[in-house]
C-alpha cells in the first residue's frame, strides 16, 4: 500500500482513501485493541468494480431460495464467481427451470483473520456518503 501512496499516478483521492485505511487500522489495534495483523495492508486494484459476482436462484412464486451445499461450510442460499460469464452460464440454466434470479456483485468481504485480506478497488471506489445511489 505504500507503495501506492507514494507513488505519482495515485489520484489524491485514492491517496486519502489508503490513508485513512491505514489511520483505522491503527485505530483498531491502539484504541480497540483489536490486532489487524496484516489485513489490509495491500492494495489490489481490479479490473472490474467488485471481488465476486453473487447469484441468487429461488423457484417461481417461492420464498426458498436454491441452496448450495458444501463440506464444511455447509449450505448457502448464493454461489459466488470470480467471473461475471460463469455467474450468468449457470444464471441461465435456472432461468430455463423457470426460476427467478439475481445476480450482485460483492465489493467487500472478509476471510475473519484466516487470511490477510488485501484492501482493494471495489472498497476504495465506493462512494463515500453511502446514502447516495
Amino acid at each position: 500500500m505504500d507503495r501506492f501512496i507514494a507513488s505519482e499516478t495515485t489520484s489524491p483521492e485514492l491517496r486519502h482513501k489508503l490513508i485513512l485505511s491505514r489511520q483505522a487500522r491503527h485505530f483498531a489495534d491502539r484504541r480497540l485493541g483489536l490486532a489487524p495483523g496484516d489485513a489490509f495492508t495491500d492494495y489490489v486494484a481490479l479490473d472490474h468494480p467488485w471481488v465476486v459476482v453473487s447469484l441468487v436462484a429461488v423457484p417461481e412464486f417461492s420464498l426458498q431460495p436454491h441452496q448450495w451445499c458444501y463440506p464444511i461450510l455447509g449450505c448457502q442460499a448464493y454461489r459466488g464467481y470470480f467471473h461475471l460469464e460463469d455467474a450468468q452460464r449457470e444464471e441461465q440454466r435456472f432461468l430455463t427451470k423457470g426460476y427467478d434470479t439475481f445476480i450482485g456483485g460483492v465489493t467487500a468481504y472478509s476471510t475473519l483473520g484466516w487470511f490477510d485480506d488485501p484492501l482493494h478497488s471495489g472498497f476504495t471506489n465506493l462512494d463515500n456518503d453511502p446514502m447516495v445511489a
